[in-house]
């Protein structure tokens, strides 16, 4: 279920005859539910709320410049025309559950659990007494929550299973503790119940999303031209600067992430604060809590909340709290972003979801802290700033038209990037070593001739190295004589990983010394295109393009990525990402065949460079982790054919057939992961693109009648006209049929030697080479018939006239069924292979019903 509301506005002021202004202003709304395949079978009014709002206000300005007739005939510039035009547009998105919104201690909730506790003691013979040694559980009491009661009714049934006796009066309670509960199968708060055989979520789970994003874009633009003697020439400039900032939070980990957090600074008993108490003729030592120096922000947060000492030690059970009680906030951001396996990711957001105005610095995100001396995180938006700039003159030269320019881009990212992708932290380089770091190493030590001095120096060990094992360049390793290697871990001493020669050491905290500003990349591009006629019927074409596109995704700099770099084993972006490259080349005749028809000729190629891939920087610092990187490269090239036929008589005909190769080292952003996580290096291996479509054939038949003496049509004899002769109605007339139709050969996909289930496991299991199978053949007919009708009202200058047309569209006239993709283990649409799988057998007579 969706709502959708769109405004265009735009106000046109004719300043003069000239010039004119133009304001105007674009709005969308959007509202709904978002599709969710785990959802659809028995969850489907719990999807995520999606509200989106775009808008988007301009102002034009245009001017022409009009020549009297003296200065036309006497002038050498003329058509001048130009237009300046100045945008700021925003678009801003939040995703959440209905029901809870932002309320996110309500994700997730339960239900309340009084958790009964005592003393743990154990007897010393020693001394005779029953020593205290902690803490223990003795009894959990639970009452439903109102916000998810389909997840309570799950515990509420678990809780009426059994007696509830009182703690002393039972042993191994199903209820003694939290744990008991939860290894029942109950549920505890921020837990969710698991999916039915792996596809489909609980009747009833809520949602685990919140997010919200805010981006902004400033942009002013300007374009020009006029015609200067036999040159027509075009010119523009463009300035964008972006904001784009976002917040998201997986909300039930808070209840998870406060049980952590909570109590942990008094779990340990302080043996200076002690208690002797007897009963009957025993002796019993109690000790006190002791207060640890591990408070965490929520802890003390909290604490205060609840009216309690900050500094004492009061145990506090998160779970018999109302969930509207607690907030967000009461985290800190060291809580939220939990050593890296964090609940919260922002940027140009504070931690909690809040919008910043400032401008934060990297260092800010490591030293900046709040009264209490706990860190903030603060991390800036995604800032980056687009200059372009072109001119174009079209011209004839001894009867060559020719068509040349040049754009020129400069694109800045304008965030933060690491000095040295392989090192997290700071690294010496070669022509760094001078002095007492010579001192540090083996006499004798010598830097081969072909080191240069920006090489990264990699030594026998992290901590007081003594000798120099190996040297890198970029993405080239050299061993300590200067030799080339492929495996970086051969330079490994006494480490799972190469040691790079560090400033400060193995245990210095990564700072902003380790990263520099984004270079700006500047990107010029020609355009040449040329024809010119090889008689009265035939003409020669070409061109040649170099084009760019900046990088839109994978490339926003994260400071959380690196700080946490070790516990990260997820694929991250990567903020110091290039444009991607293509250059175009096109070469073609067209000639004539008859007064109506003619055919056209044309060879193409086009050449990808630093496409984005995902890449293994393997031999990093202080781990190898996954990242993107301008690795891939391709090429396009082929042939096309087109027939151009014009009306002729009634029939009107377009077709053209394209012959392709597209070729490259990875169809997708993605398409090496597989490869990676089997463990593979960074390969690059030539295969067919995704969209390798090696034919072609479009046509395009139209069959249309005209009116009047033009009209060849059947007719009908009504009546007479006043002269006496037949009145005939002209059936068809202004009414045609139009025929388009497409037959292409299929596109490549991976075959797989073991049936993939529905769930989607992944798997090393390649049949064959990448991309080295391919779909069926596909066609498609659409049919359209129209007729047109032309009124007219009134007579000399009262006259005027409409017109009516009526179609009558059909798509896919023949009713077939394109194969889009297949099961990659099967090659058919419509089977995956994994019910009549032998090695899934005992896995599926496993579940509750095979049969289902």
């Amino acid at each position: 279920a969706n709502q959708n509301a769109s405004l265009v506005a735009k106000i046109d002021v004719n300043t003069n005859e000239t010039t004119s202004l133009t304001f105007g202003a674009t709005g969308y709304y959007s509202q709904g539910a978002s599709y969710s395949y785990a959802n659809s079978l028995m969850n489907w009014e719990n999807n995520l709320d999606v509200t989106s709002v775009d808008w988007r206000a301009y102002v034009k300005f245009a001017q022409r410049f009009v020549e009297e007739e003296e200065e036309a005939s006497t002038s050498s510039l003329k058509n001048v025309f130009y237009q300046v035009m100045a945008d700021y547009s925003q678009n801003y998105q939040r995703v959440q559950d209905l029901s809870h919104g932002d309320n996110f201690f309500r994700y997730g909730h339960v239900g309340k659990f009084d958790v009964y506790k005592r003393n743990s003691y154990a007897y010393n013979a020693v001394n005779g007494r029953f020593v205290h040694n902690g803490w223990e559980d003795t009894l959990v009491t639970f009452q439903a929550s109102q916000w998810n009661p389909e997840l309570a009714a799950i515990n509420n049934q678990y809780f009426t299973l059994f007696d509830q006796q009182a703690y002393n009066q039972q042993e191994d309670s199903p209820y003694e503790s939290l744990l008991a509960v939860q290894n029942g199968n109950a549920l505890l708060n921020g837990q969710g119940p698991a999916s039915t055989y792996g596809l489909w979520s609980y009747a009833g789970s809520q949602g685990n999303t919140f997010s919200t994003s805010n981006n902004t874009q400033f942009r002013i633009s300007a374009a020009g031209s006029g015609d200067i003697g036999d040159h027509a020439l075009q010119m523009g400039f463009e300035y964008e600067q972006r904001r784009d900032a976002f917040f998201s939070l997986a909300p039930t980990g808070l209840w998870t992430l406060g049980r952590l957090t909570t109590n942990s600074h008094i779990k340990e008993i302080n043996t200076n604060d002690s208690t002797i108490t007897n009963n009957g003729s025993a002796f019993y030592v109690t000790y006190g809590r002791l207060i640890g120096d591990n408070q965490f922000e929520f802890d003390r947060n909290l604490r205060l909340a609840l009216g309690l000492d900050a500094d004492g030690n009061d145990y506090v059970n998160i779970d018999a709290l109302d969930p509207d009680f607690l907030t967000l906030d009461m985290f800190g951001a060291d809580d939220l972003l939990n050593q890296g396996n964090n609940v919260v990711n922002y940027s140009g957001y504070d931690p909690y979801g809040n919008k910043t105005t400032r401008r934060p610095t990297l260092e800010d995100f490591f030293n900046e802290t709040n009264d209490e001396g706990y860190y903030t995180r603060p991390i800036q938006a995604y800032e980056p700033i687009y200059i372009s700039g072109y001119v174009m003159d079209k011209f004839t030269f001894d009867d060559i038209i020719f068509n040349i320019g040049v754009r020129v881009d400069r694109f800045d990212a304008n965030q933060q990037v690491l000095k040295d992708p392989f090192v997290i932290g700071e690294n010496y380089k070669v022509g760094d070593l001078s002095g007492d770091l010579l001192n540090q190493l083996q006499d004798g030590t010598v830097i081969p001739e072909n080191i240069g001095d920006d090489f990264a120096v990699y030594v026998d060990a992290l901590d007081s190295p003594t000798a120099i094992v190996g040297y890198r360049d970029g993405n080239t390793w050299f061993n300590a004589a200067g030799t080339e290697i492929n495996d970086p871990d051969i330079l490994a001493v006494n480490e799972v990983y190469p040691a790079p020669w560090l400033v400060n050491g193995p245990d210095a905290e990564l700072n902003k010394e380790a990263f520099k500003d984004y270079e700006p990349q500047v990107n010029i591009m020609p355009r040449i295109a040329f024809s010119f006629n090889i008689s009265d019927e035939a003409v020669f074409f070409a061109h040649y393009d170099i084009l760019t596109q900046r990088p839109t995704s994978n490339n926003r700099f994260s400071p959380i990525d690196y700080f946490f770099i070790e516990s990260r084993d997820n694929l991250i972006s990567n903020p110091n990402l290039r444009p991607e490259k293509t250059i175009d080349y096109e070469l073609g005749f067209q000639q004539v065949l008859s007064k109506t028809s003619s055919l056209k000729i044309s060879a193409f190629y086009k050449e990808m460079r630093d496409m984005i891939q995902v890449r293994n920087f393997t031999g990093a610092f202080p781990r190898p982790y996954k990242a993107y990187g301008n690795l891939d490269f391709g090429t396009v090239k082929g042939l096309t054919l087109s027939y151009d036929l014009r009306r002729t008589g009634n029939i009107r005909l377009n077709t053209s057939y394209t012959l392709q190769f597209a070729d490259g080292t990875g169809s997708t952003t993605t398409t090496a992961l597989a490869l990676i996580n089997a463990g593979l290096p960074n390969l690059r291996s030539i295969q067919p693109f995704n969209y390798d479509q090696r034919h072609r054939i479009v046509a395009n038949v139209d069959y249309r009648y005209g009116s009047g003496s033009n009209y060849n049509g059947p007719v009908l004899n009504i009546g007479k006209n006043a002269d006496g002769s037949k009145h005939q109605v002209q059936l068809l007339a202004n009414t045609g049929i139009n025929f388009i139709s497409n037959l292409g050969s299929g596109t490549p996909y991976t075959a797989s030697t073991i049936a993939t289930p529905i769930t989607g496991e992944i798997s090393p299991s390649t049949e064959g080479s990448i991309n080295g199978s391919r779909l069926p053949w596909q066609f498609n007919l659409d049919l359209n018939l129209d007729k047109n009708w032309a009124i007219s009202k009134g007579e000399g200058a009262e006259a005027s006239s409409y017109n009516i047309n009526v179609y009558f569209w059909i798509g896919n006239l023949l009713n077939t069924r394109n194969i889009n993709s297949v099961y990659r283990f099967t090659g058919v649409a419509d089977d995956d292979g994994y019910l009549a799988a032998a090695q899934y057998q005992p896995l599926i007579n496993s579940q509750n019903n095979p049969e289902s």
